[in-house]
């Protein structure tokens, strides 16, 4: 809502204005009151803040730069106009409000936690939970309440229950299956021959660059749990977002180029999203 999010911009321009340097620059910090017309806002954690006459433009950014998840929903011309709210009266503003240098910044400082986030999502961690079962080795993150719908998922899929169990793609690599829990709906993946060099094991880059991406705020099909079964094979256990892919929308409900040209100019802001991340994806498509 612009209602929330223009006296937020107005709040951190004061504090562009003022000099503000501070270490630990996150939405936890900020305290929020509704009880007026306008939100009103309040810092908190101040131990680490200084205050300068001239601070270098990637420090001013570091004042914002957490807002990219939110701004990156906006359309266009609402995200430009914020970011100039929050730059006014700065001798830089121009290349303050410079929306490509806020998320590089933005994928550059999620990079830097990756190293430890990887080594946390293989093995038992404060991210997710390792088990052993005759099926083989479970690492299942998220919701714990989620668990038991994701074990019953693979157990559905492994029994071929027809009722439950439809197939969506079969080949010599793959097997994908959407099953239906008593918890939800999940999509199941199978890499038939995914034992070999464990780096390269496509489950296991399954797991984790699905794992990585999202933590650029890229909405993705979120991936609960990976399990290494006892023959080699792997299983990625992945949350049913919807069986209408862009291609067959565009196809049934955009049969014009005008109808199509909207869409178009989004899909170009998105993939423009992910390639200021540093995000190449080797067989995107609109299906």
């Amino acid at each position: 809502s612009l209602r929330f999010l223009v006296p937020l911009a107005r709040f951190l321009n004061r504090m562009v204005r003022a000099g503000v340097a501070h270490p630990d620059m996150h939405a936890g910090n900020i305290m929020v009151s509704l009880d007026q017309e306008a939100p009103r806002f309040a810092l908190l954690d101040l131990y680490g803040v200084t205050l300068h006459r001239q601070l270098s433009l990637t420090a001013k950014r570091l004042l914002f730069f957490w807002l990219v998840p939110l701004l990156e929903e906006l359309p266009q011309g609402q995200r430009e106009t914020l970011l100039e709210q929050i730059a006014e009266g700065d001798q830089s503003a121009s290349s303050l409000a410079s929306w490509p240098e806020m998320v590089r910044l933005w994928a550059r400082l999620r990079a830097a936690k990756w190293r430890g986030w990887k080594r946390r999502l293989l093995g038992q961690s404060s991210l997710c939970e390792r088990t052993v079962d005759p099926v083989g080795v479970w690492l299942v993150a998220g919701d714990p309440a989620r668990r038991q719908a994701i074990r019953q998922a693979l157990a559905l899929y492994l029994a071929r229950d027809s009722g439950r169990v439809a197939l969506l793609k079969d080949d010599h690599k793959r097997r994908v299956a959407r099953v239906q829990t008593d918890g939800g709906s999940y999509v199941v993946k199978e890499y038939r021959h995914a034992a070999g060099h464990w780096h390269w094991r496509p489950d296991r880059l399954g797991w984790l660059n699905t794992a990585r991406i999202r933590c650029l705020s890229v909405r993705i099909a979120i991936c609960p749990a990976w399990v290494r079964g006892r023959s080699g094979e792997g299983y990625l256990i992945q949350e049913d977002v919807g069986s209408l892919c862009l291609h067959d929308y565009l196809s049934t409900m955009c049969p014009t180029a005008a109808l199509r040209r909207p869409w178009g100019r989004h899909l170009a802001s998105c993939l423009a999203y992910l390639h200021l991340c540093a995000c190449f994806h080797a067989d995107l498509k609109t299906a």
